[in-house]
């Protein structure tokens, strides 16, 4: 049986919610950690990063999975995000470098577009829950 519009933007809305609900609290554990590392700690920024980046990676596949939103397929996440982050390079790059956008309103836009673009690679590559 086929999906109706409504119960399909239903069930994309509640995942997509869930979504970014997790980007968001994790954005904000990976401030408060490199806060830590870096200014109190005084861990050298490149080793913070790496290491704190890391582990928000790993969270938030564990958390994807648990609350049922992605597959058990930690490769697949992996390459979607990697190809995410190749793509905020080069779409940071063309704002600010080419359109000379200002870079506050560059980065949110490049932020915002990437969200929407990584959760449909999500939905695209069958790595999301169904």
């Amino acid at each position: 049986m086929r999906k109706s519009i409504r119960e399909v933007a239903e069930e994309h809305s509640i995942k997509f919610t869930k979504f970014t609900v997790v980007g968001l609290l994790s954005s904000l554990l990976q401030i408060a950690l490199m806060w830590v590392f870096v200014d109190k700690l005084n861990v050298n920024t490149g080793v913070s990063a790496a290491l704190i980046v890391s582990f928000i990676h790993i969270l938030k596949f564990f958390v994807y999975h648990s609350i049922k939103l992605i597959k058990y397929q930690f490769i697949k996440y992996t390459v979607v995000n990697a190809f995410s982050l190749v793509l905020n390079f080069g779409i940071s790059w063309f704002l600010i470098d080419v359109a000379k956008i200002p870079t506050v309103i560059a980065t949110a836009i490049a932020i915002g577009s990437l969200a929407i673009l990584r959760y449909l690679l999500f939905h695209y590559t069958n790595l999301m829950v169904k």
